[in-house]
């Protein structure tokens, strides 16, 4: 449950319907290889019958997708390390590990304060 917290850590509250945004995607990590690509955990939302040998490839021909919805992403880490990394607070260390898909930002500064504000308490509206 841990790295399942991680998974759904960063959700943007204004779209927190939108898979590219309620989710996150862990890439390049020992984890994925020993796990079935399980760190492509948008995409796993997107397509829940893709198979995991695919997932890697599908990332990579959806990228633009992933920009335009300023995914989550990162590399060589997986979700345990994002969730341990979210309880001490070491946003530099998620912006040293985070993919900037379409170079949206400019310095870790920026990561942070994105980061940060995906991580922040909301309350569904109510209907």
């Amino acid at each position: 449950m841990f790295g399942n917290w991680a998974q759904h850590a960063f959700i943007d509250p204004f779209d927190h319907g939108n898979s590219y945004k309620n989710s996150i995607t862990c890439i390049n990590s020992k984890y994925n290889w020993q796990c079935w690509n399980d760190g492509y955990h948008i995409s796993h939302h997107l397509k829940q019958n893709l198979h995991w040998t695919e997932h890697p490839a599908y990332f990579q021909h959806t990228i633009i997708n992933y920009s335009i919805n300023n995914a989550v992403v990162f590399y060589k880490i997986d979700f345990i390390e994002v969730s341990f990394y979210l309880l001490i607070k070491r946003y530099d260390l998620l912006a040293k590990y985070f993919v900037n898909i379409g170079d949206c930002f400019d310095s870790d500064k920026e990561i942070i304060t994105f980061l940060k504000g995906r991580v922040q308490r909301f309350e569904f509206a109510k209907q």
